[in-house]
């Protein structure tokens, strides 16, 4: 639907999901949205980002062929973030479906859970595949992906409690989500030290849900005990130990100590260590917030147990301590990708519920969070996140930018959502026409100000595309004007648009006759009063 009668309102919520207003009946993508966590700076590099993850691990060398093979089935008009969202919303489902079902029907909740289970593995991986199948892989998909993989990780492991341990103490259902979100914090800090995607050497994300798999079956054969033997080796006997030592009483946080405490204090301790020691001068801030972060979140959880004794853990804090961990894991994703610090305000958002049960207000940071992330984001790069994206591309030297050229790129982006706009370098323009009055600076500048362009391609090739430009930039639509199809009949002949052509994604474009840029420059050649400034000004 369009909001035609507010246009602020029309714009910032197809910002918000990726849309566009009307205007003359032509899609222009919005341009207004509040920048919260990223600057045009950060957004620009974040738009530049080239996701390399180094996935060697053991699942991904025997699954992958088979996820390949599911991708060729995807109908290109899928988008990559709906299968993405599909498999959280799987996993949501059946955490949904064993906290209301699993009492009167264990198996059939077992049954769906297992289902759902590899439902979410399976999407998580033809996501990626099929967005380069499309051409749609982008930072913005790539974000999403991590994003829904930390959120989605809070509701899996719950019901991994549930079918594995068989447990209902909300405390150690806590200890879990905690555990494995800290795992997940330490993961992407890595890649954030690096600066570079992530790495699965040996054990990826198809090993968890392996590992997860051959859990449950030796669950069913040998029952619950196995899994505790570490424990009952580390951590339970040094508290034993402590306790008989000095006569601490058993409902103390030693005396009560259980193996998922004992996970979550050792990953705990492991992370501070790991940030706290990192020697980047250059991440010195989010070194010192990560590390601020965890303390208050170690702080919440011992006044939770130990200090308010009316503070009983709820499933809304299973939920919801987790779902605040996926926000700050999530922002030192953006951190990466834009080549920043860990923002302020996600420090700040975690001074204010260090107190147990304050779930509304960790909903509201969640949500703000996100919808301000992903909508300036949008808004930046005009880009959908629900549907695919069909980049329209078209080239040209633009000089003396003018309402010709601003109406060919409205006319081009009618056959897609977002325009990308080569701009001929000096040296090429200078071999094809007449030398530009502007610089290759200015007309890129000028051309990147016009509101239908998504981006700016610099010193595009003149004579010639090729298949390697037209993959390396995603191109799906080349837009070209008809007077090179009128003068090259024959594909073959074409020695500028040849391979479009002849791959069917040239569409030609009809020359605007009304005004030229070898009019504008007749137009003041002819003017025969020498014109003078009549005012400073």
């Amino acid at each position: 639907f369009w909001l035609k009668g507010d246009a602020w309102l029309a714009r910032s919520i197809g910002a918000l999901f990726g849309m566009s207003y009307k205007q003359d009946d032509v899609d222009v993508p919005v341009s207004v949205f509040l920048e919260l966590f990223l600057t045009r700076k950060e957004k620009d590099v974040f738009s530049t980002w080239n996701e390399q993850e180094r996935d060697l691990s053991i699942s991904g060398f025997i699954i992958g062929p088979i996820t390949n093979w599911i991708a060729k089935f995807v109908p290109k008009s899928v988008a990559p973030n709906v299968l993405t969202i599909a498999g959280v919303l799987a996993i949501m489902q059946a955490w949904w479906f064993c906290e209301e079902y699993s009492d009167d029907h264990p198996r059939i909740v077992a049954a769906a859970s297992v289902l759902s289970i590899i439902v979410f593995w399976v999407l998580g991986r033809v996501d990626g595949k099929h967005a380069r199948r499309i051409m749609n892989d982008t930072p913005l998909g790539e974000l999403f992906k991590y994003v829904t993989d930390t959120i989605g990780t809070n509701f899996l492991v719950v019901l991994m409690c549930r079918l594995l341990l068989e447990t209902e103490d909300l405390d150690k259902m806590w200890y879990c989500v905690q555990t494995m979100q800290l795992v997940m914090l330490l993961k992407h800090w890595s890649a954030f030290n690096r600066h570079a995607g992530m790495r699965y050497l040996f054990v990826g994300p198809g090993e968890l849900m392996t590992i997860a798999t051959c859990l449950l079956i030796v669950r069913a054969v040998f029952g619950i005990e196995p899994f505790f033997w570490w424990y009952d080796f580390t951590w339970g006997l040094a508290c034993s130990v402590a306790s008989e030592r000095f006569g601490l009483d058993a409902n103390s946080y030693v005396g009560s100590m259980n193996p998922a405490r004992a996970a979550y204090l050792s990953i705990f301790y492991i992370t501070i260590f790991r940030i706290g020691t990192s020697s980047r001068r250059d991440h010195s801030w989010t070194r010192k917030s990560l590390v601020f972060i965890l303390l208050l979140r170690g702080l919440s959880a011992i006044m939770r147990l130990d200090m308010l004794i009316g503070a009983k853990t709820t499933q809304k804090d299973v939920i919801f301590d987790g779902l605040f961990w996926s926000m700050v894991t999530s922002d030192l994703i953006v951190a990466k990708m834009a080549d920043r610090q860990i923002h302020v305000w996600v420090v700040l958002m975690a001074t204010t519920v260090v107190v147990p049960h304050l779930q509304f207000l960790i909903l509201c940071f969640v949500c703000v969070y996100y919808v301000a992330v992903f909508g300036d984001i949008m808004n930046h790069l005009n880009m959908p996140l629900l549907q695919s994206c069909k980049n329209v591309y078209c080239d040209g030297i633009y000089d003396l930018c003018h309402i010709g050229h601003k109406n060919l790129f409205r006319h081009a982006l009618s056959y897609g959502n977002r325009l990308f706009v080569g701009v001929i370098g000096d040296e090429d323009a200078n071999n094809y026409k007449r030398p530009p009055i502007m610089s290759a600076a200015e007309r890129e500048a000028e051309v990147s100000n016009c509101k239908c362009v998504s981006k700016v391609i610099r010193n595009a090739p003149c004579f010639g595309l090729t298949e390697e430009f037209i993959r390396k930039h995603q191109i799906h639509v080349v837009a070209f004007g008809q007077e090179y199809l009128d003068r090259y009949p024959n594909p073959d002949d074409d020695p500028y648009y040849k391979v479009p052509r002849k791959n069917g994604i040239a569409i030609p474009m009809p020359r605007t006759q009304s005004l030229s840029t070898s009019d504008l420059i007749r137009r003041i050649q002819n003017e025969d009063v020498i014109l003078e400034k009549k005012s400073a000004t």
